[in-house]
């Protein structure tokens, strides 16, 4: 064991060996390229845990050959134990230092944007959401401000001049990069700014509208030409399994834990609405377009649409509701009994949030590719609900950015991020109504 090896030089002659291979397989998981995105401490602890698992593994077999390591295989397994939490924490004393440099600009590159498109305003939304990747939105540069400014943007928007005014801007600021949106830029003032940036040792960045604007779209490059294909990535085969196997554990699990909360919401609603039932159901457009009979706790008066039609919550304040029905909806307990559909397959834990027919036939009208958003399975919460939540319902044209986001961007453990992200943004009420 490894009492009977107190002395460290037996293992300090084989430390150089032991920290090459981990270096080699710290770099071969991608554990020296910077995690950014939902919960990138969620990413470092899985790539320390693939590099150990495997150094720990490559180690355990030369032992059996030649006992590099003095004493018992356990000394391994003990290393293992070890080195992904003092690791893990390493790494995040590192990122708390880089956010608060990144907070202060520091080592970032200062940005700007020319356009205020609903595409520009994506890019900005990932600087400003997204710090890690290395740019600064010092603001944007357009005739005039948009009509409407996107979730993330709405404390950060700056609107720094026309586009005429770059070249002084960039002065201003000290601008390290540029990303050009607008297309009815003339030829000579493109090749003037193409010279600028060159002169200044500016990053200029030129974004195809059109291109970036399709849906499902992935950047390649074609005997060295770059171009953009258009490729589906919604879960099939093991991935599609694991995600259902995944929503049925979950919401057996879910609905048995959740009995007693049912029964007193159950109680709650009978005694301050006696006359309309606990549960209220209503056809929503699934997967593919089948339609399917969603089940909520009642939060609202009986046939609250009955003389309006199917309307949206008012963001102000609604009548409509029950005593007690707002805190049901801000806290979301009348979602609860969706775990009924998800157990049943008409929905998943993780997916775009269905809507109505009523308003599937609208938007599929009015906000292009919106009826793509029916390729996944349709979800309790979603990456849009946690990133705007209630303000996005009413803006159906910046949600289906985020629901085809998620899409292109599909994977477990993008599913397990949202589920831990939701409880933060449902306990906080962030932007619910």
């Amino acid at each position: 064991m490894i009492q009977q090896h107190a002395q460290i030089e037996p293992y300090l002659a084989s430390l150089w060996l032991v920290l090459a291979m981990a270096i080699l397989f710290l770099v071969l998981v991608g554990a020296y390229r910077p995690s950014f995105g939902i919960m990138p401490s969620i990413d470092e602890f899985i790539k320390l845990l693939k590099a150990m698992l495997m150094l720990n593994l490559t180690l355990g077999f030369i032992q059996f050959f030649n006992p590099i390591i003095p004493g018992s295989r356990m000394v391994v397994f003990y290393f293992l134990l070890c080195s992904v939490p003092l690791l893990l924490m390493m790494r995040m004393l590192i990122f708390r230092w880089e956010s608060a440099c990144f907070k202060k600009g520091i080592g970032l590159k200062k940005s700007i944007i020319i356009g205020t498109s609903d595409l520009s305003q994506d890019v900005a939304e990932r600087m400003v959401m997204y710090p890690r990747m290395g740019y600064a939105y010092m603001g944007s540069l357009d005739d005039a401000p948009p009509d409407t400014i996107h979730f993330h943007l709405k404390h950060r928007f700056k609107l720094l001049g026309a586009p005429e005014q770059v070249m002084a801007v960039c002065n201003d600021h000290n601008i390290d990069a540029i990303f050009l949106f607008k297309t009815d830029i003339p030829k000579a003032k493109y090749r003037e700014l193409v010279q600028f940036a060159l002169a200044k040792n500016i990053q200029l960045n030129m974004l195809s509208e059109p291109m970036l604007d399709t849906p499902f779209a992935r950047a390649t490059v074609f005997d060295g030409i770059p171009i953009m294909s258009t490729v589906a990535t919604a879960p099939s085969g093991f991935s599609r399994i694991s995600k259902r196997a995944i929503d049925v554990s979950v919401s057996m699990v879910g609905l048995m834990c959740c009995a007693p909360l049912f029964g007193a919401i159950a109680c709650w609603i009978k005694t301050v609405s006696p006359n309309g039932p606990v549960f209220f159901r209503q056809k929503r457009v699934g997967q593919y377009g089948r339609p399917f009979q969603m089940i909520k706790f009642r939060s609202m008066v009986p046939d609250a649409e009955a003389k309006s039609g199917p309307v949206m919550v008012n963001e102000s304040g609604d009548s409509r509701y029950i005593r007690g029905g707002q805190w049901l909806r801000q806290f979301s307990f009348d979602e609860l009994p969706q775990l009924w559909n998800v157990l049943k397959g008409d929905m998943s834990l993780v997916g775009p949030r269905p809507e109505r027919p009523h308003f599937v036939q609208q938007f599929s009208h009015t906000v292009p590719f919106f009826n793509a958003r029916h390729e996944v399975p349709v979800g309790i919460t979603g990456w849009a609900q946690i990133n705007g939540r209630s303000v996005l319902t009413r803006r159906p044209d910046q949600k289906i950015k985020y629901d085809i986001y998620y899409i292109n961007h599909w994977s477990l453990l993008l599913d397990i991020k949202i589920l831990i992200k939701t409880c933060a943004v449902v306990w906080s009420r962030e932007e619910s109504y």
